[in-house]
């Protein structure tokens, strides 16, 4: 069993935005704490580039660890149907477990249906055997509600599975809920056992003030 709660204070109303987030978290005997702090700019017209610092607090069963993690992320809007993005995580390499790139499109097929698919491969490791892909399709509904399910293989956390998910945004409160099936692809390089199932319920609240 565990436990996640994160809270995100962030101001867009300037050039520059920016905010920080505080993440405590519990799986099973893995505990952490961690505090980040972003900002984002446009440098162009239709693209736009951010970063992430990251400082976390990890305690395990036998042994702590303290780190700090820059991530860096840039975005373009080739169109009002196409958009694309880029994340490096962790160039610094200051955890073993994060090092990566991930890269994705969102493409609007019709005026209220899109299609949006991510990929991405550690650089730490053999990239053809430590990589991810991710499907996802979202439908606008009555311009306030969003539906949303997806498909994902992730081999750097040797687990598969689907999710799915609703959303209703409003002008000043939004609220959103998510539930995601995993389970492994190689029983021998996962921390889950053969035909056990990872189940995962995420409900989140935005205010606007």
């Amino acid at each position: 069993e565990g436990l996640r709660e994160l809270l995100v204070i962030s101001d867009t109303s300037s050039s520059i935005k920016g905010g920080f987030s505080f993440e405590k978290s519990k799986v099973d005997q893995s505990k952490r704490f961690r505090v980040t702090s972003s900002s984002s700019a446009a440098i162009g017209k239709s693209t736009s580039i951010g970063f992430l610092l990251k400082y976390s607090e990890d305690k395990y069963a036998v042994s702590h660890k303290t780190y700090t993690q820059v991530d860096i992320g840039i975005m373009h809007i080739f169109s009002e149907k196409i958009s694309f993005g880029t994340v490096l995580t962790d160039p610094g390499r200051a955890s073993n477990e994060d090092p990566k790139i991930t890269s994705g499109i969102q493409y609007n097929i019709f005026s209220n249906f899109d299609l949006i698919l991510d990929g991405g491969f550690s650089y730490q490791k053999k990239p053809d055997e430590n990589s991810f892909q991710r499907m996802a399709l979202q439908l606008r509904v009555f311009d306030s509600l969003f539906l949303r399910s997806s498909r994902f293989h992730d081999k750097i956390q040797n687990t598969q599975g689907t999710s799915w998910g609703i959303s209703w945004v409003g002008p000043k409160l939004s609220l959103d809920y998510a539930y995601r099936t995993s389970t492994n692809i190689d029983e021998d390089e996962s921390f889950l056992y053969d035909k056990e199932k990872f189940i995962e319920n995420s409900i989140a609240l935005v205010l606007v003030f």
